[in-house]
């Protein structure tokens, strides 16, 4: 044996030792064939780089290797490192790490595939935390979102740009990039797998399936393990929220051309902490808005400033929908520009704190009811249309001075009685110095 080949066994030997020593257990994983050590030793490298020395929680790291290893149809990752999970060898190489029960192992096996409400769910959690959170403990809602999320990101990078955001929200960005590196590591380790299919289990993985045959059957069959949790579904599932948030998009699209295109003014008040009239805020307004009362843009300023003129009228309105969450309604004319305005309040979703002023043009019904005969005849006492046909001389009038009266003294008309049916119409007369017949005759 030449004295190089004697340096690559020599080589060999300590990366084994190297290994063997972080895990407790040499993987076949591991074991160098001929002519690979510089190769094995690059990857040994890697391993360390992104995930024994990668200082995340030990635990978290190898539950998530489990996880994200069921997605792999060769199950070679997913036993060896269920089983260090269990104790045989070290869970990340920690010898300080606890192990895990197989009750334990089970139920991280048996987590649903969430859908996108699901996913959704989850990305709204990390979103809204605060600040950098601590790497979650086994078990808890945290570790479950990040489970998903980081799921999103191992399969479907393409669609991840709103998952990697919510990671970096929740973790930090520090931890954040430690979390790609992890999941480029354990998608480098299922790829080298899925290109070994020969690797065989090692003695002691074996004798932990037979020891426990219900979590065996989930590990190591792939019908069952895949159908809990197909790489298809997880696909679906992206490809869903993110059709999801391509139709919100375009609805978002279609509503604000409504929005921006409408005659009416259209005003979204929110109202703010504290007291006082100015205490409600114009959050959106229309471009139709500023066209009706000629005034400037008036987002985020107070609502008192949406209709001038009527700043008391439309607080009070406010005021009134706020409190009863029913709607009201009132008109206002613009000085200024001489119009005359439809103003209506109303909540602008139902049990929404938000609320709705729409204002629209009715100038031109206002004149005509202004200048219409009809009005201008109109008496005071007629309070409505069924009042006018008294009003026009079905009343009778006063005597006044000079008028022919009859034996009563009432003045002398002539009236037209409506015809029966099926008989023309009599004229009553009564002559002005006619006596009535009966009397001609006494």
């Amino acid at each position: 044996m030449s004295t190089a080949a004697r340096e690559r066994d020599r080589d060999a030997d300590r990366l084994a030792g190297q290994v063997e020593g972080r895990f407790g257990v040499l993987p076949n994983f591991s074991r160098p064939a001929p002519g690979t050590g510089p190769l094995l030793a690059g990857l040994w490298a890697f391993t360390q780089a992104a995930y024994l020395d990668c200082p995340l929680p030990s635990l978290f790291k190898e539950r998530l290797f489990v996880h994200l290893s069921r997605f792999c149809e060769v199950r070679y990752c997913i036993i060896r490192h269920a089983c260090f999970l269990a104790g045989l060898g070290r869970p990340a190489g920690d010898p300080d790490a606890p192990p895990q029960t197989a009750g334990q192992i089970t139920g991280l096996l048996r987590r649903p595939v969430p859908d996108p409400a699901m996913l959704e769910a989850a990305l709204r959690r990390l979103e809204a935390i605060p600040g950098p959170a601590a790497m979650p403990g086994p078990g808890t809602q945290l570790e479950s979102d990040l489970l998903d999320v980081l799921a999103v990101i191992f399969l479907d990078a393409e669609q991840a740009a709103r998952a990697r955001a919510a990671v970096t929200a929740a973790a930090g960005n520090p931890a954040a990039e430690l979390l790609l590196g992890l999941l480029a590591f354990i998608r480098t380790a299922h790829y080298w797998t899925e290109t070994h299919l020969d690797l065989p289990l090692e003695p002691d993985a074996v004798a932990f399936l037979d020891q426990h045959q219900q979590l065996a059957r989930l590990l190591a069959d792939p019908a069952d393990a895949v159908a809990a949790s197909p790489r298809a579904a997880w696909h679906a599932a992206a490809a869903d929220l993110a059709a999801a948030q391509k139709s919100l998009a375009a609805s978002e699209q279609r509503y604000r051309a409504l929005f921006e295109s409408v005659d009416a003014g259209f005003n979204l008040v929110q109202a703010i902490g504290g007291n006082g009239h100015s205490r409600y805020r114009v959050v959106e307004s229309n471009p139709a808005q500023a066209r009706l009362t000629g005034q400037p843009a008036t987002t985020g300023r107070s609502a008192r400033d949406l209709i001038p003129g009527a700043a008391d009228e439309l607080t009070a309105a406010l005021e009134r929908v706020e409190a009863t969450g029913e709607p009201a309604r009132f008109e206002t004319h613009l000085l200024s520009a001489d119009r005359w305005l439809d103003i209506s309040v109303f909540r602008a979703a139902a049990g929404g704190a938000m609320l709705a002023v729409v204002s629209r043009d009715i100038t031109d019904g206002a004149s005509t009811r202004r200048t219409s005969p009809l009005a201008r005849r109109r008496p005071p006492s007629c309070s409505g249309p069924g009042d006018e046909h008294a009003a026009r001389g079905r009343h009778r009038r006063a005597v006044r001075p000079g008028d022919r009266t009859g034996r009563r003294g009432r003045p002398h008309y002539r009236r037209r009685t409506e015809p029966a049916a099926g008989r023309p119409a009599r004229r009553r007369h009564h002559p002005p110095d006619r006596r009535p017949v009966r009397a001609a005759v006494r």
